[in-house]
C-alpha cells in the first residue's frame, strides 16, 4: 500500500514505516504530524485518484530530525563591470516517518501507540546487537574520516545516500571502483536506482569530484586553509585555477594567507595542472 501526498506543495509517494525527506514542516523532532492532501492511495482494493485530494484521508507521520542539505554555490557575475559575488545555500529539511496511511473515516490506529512503546522497550532488542555493536563501531569510525559527502553527484538525494550506506558505499572513490557485479546488484536492491544510471551518470561525476574535490593537492594548501577557502565558497581546483587579483586580495583577510603567498606557491598554476592530468 502506498499514496501520492502533497507536502508544503510537492509530491511524495509515501508507504507506510519508510522515511521521507520533505520541506521544512514545524515541530520538534518526535512530535507527530498529519497530512491531508492525499492525491492517491494504492492498496488491495485498487487505486483511488482524488479531485484533487481525496476526502477524509490522511498521512500519519513523527519528525525524526531537522537537517540542512549540501551547500550550493551561487556565483553571480556581471561582465565587463568587474562585478562578482559568491554566495552559499543550504535548503532545510525535515526527516519523517511514515506511522500510517489513514483512508476516509479511519482513525489513527492504536498500533501507533504500541509501537512507541516498543521502540522504547527496546533495550532487550539492542541487547542482542551490543555484542555485534562493538565491532561495527570500529570501522564506523574509520569510515567517518573518509566519509564524502555522496549528495554532491548531482541526481543523488539523502535517499539513495541512505541506501548506498546500507550497502557499504560511503564515498566517491567506492562508488568508482564497483565492479559490474555490484552495479547490477545495487540496482537489483535499490528502489529507482539502474545500472545505466550508475555507470552513465554517478560514477562519472564521483571521478571528476575525487579530481576537483582535493584543495589539499595544492602544495601549501593543508586542512586549515582548505577548510577557510571552503567557508568562502572555494570547493574546487577549477575554482582555484580562476582566481583573480581582487579575489586574491580577499582571501588576504584569512588568518596566515595573503595574495603574494598565493603567486608565489603559485595556486593557479598548480590548480591548472592538476585539471589537465
Amino acid at each position: 500500500m502506498y499514496a501520492i501526498v502533497d507536502i508544503a506543495g510537492k509530491q511524495f509517494k509515501v508507504e507506510k514505516d519508510r522515511f521521507v525527506y520533505a520541506p521544512n514542516v514545524a515541530g520538534d523532532a518526535g512530535a507527530s504530524v498529519e497530512f491531508d492532501r492525499v492525491l492517491l492511495i494504492e492498496d488491495d482494493n485498487g487505486v483511488e485518484i482524488g479531485t484533487p485530494a481525496i476526502s477524509g484521508a490522511r498521512i500519519a507521520g513523527k519528525i525524526l530530525e531537522h537537517g540542512r542539505g549540501d551547500k550550493v554555490i551561487v556565483f553571480k557575475k556581471k561582465r565587463r563591470k568587474g562585478y562578482k559575488k559568491i554566495q552559499g545555500h543550504r535548503q532545510g529539511y525535515t526527516k519523517i516517518l511514515i506511522e500510517d496511511i489513514l483512508l476516509k473515516g479511519q482513525k489513527a490506529s492504536p498500533k501507533q501507540k504500541e509501537e512507541a512503546p516498543k521502540k522504547e522497550v527496546a533495550p532487550k532488542k539492542e541487547e542482542a546487537p551490543k555484542a555485534e555493536a562493538k565491532p561495527k563501531k570500529a570501522p564506523a569510525a574509520d569510515t567517518s574520516a573518509t566519509q564524502d559527502d555522496l549528495k554532491q553527484i548531482n541526481g543523488l538525494g539523502p535517499k539513495f545516500e541512505e541506501a548506498l550506506h546500507e550497502h557499504g558505499i560511503t564515498t566517491f572513490q567506492q562508488l568508482v571502483d564497483l565492479s559490474s557485479d555490484e552495479i547490477t546488484k545495487l540496482s537489483e536492491d535499490v528502489d529507482g536506482i539502474t545500472a545505466e544510471m550508475l555507470e552513465d551518470d554517478w560514477i562519472p561525476q564521483a571521478k571528476e569530484l575525487i579530481a576537483q574535490s582535493d584543495l589539499k593537492q595544492i602544495s601549501g594548501i593543508g586542512p586549515v586553509f582548505e577548510e577557510a577557502l571552503n567557508e568562502r565558497g572555494y570547493h574546487t581546483l577549477e575554482q582555484i585555477s580562476q582566481l583573480t587579483e581582487e579575489e586574491m586580495e580577499a582571501l588576504a583577510e584569512i588568518d596566515g594567507l595573503t595574495a603574494d603567498l598565493i603567486k608565489n606557491e603559485d595556486w593557479v598554476g598548480q590548480a591548472k595542472k592538476l585539471l589537465k592530468k
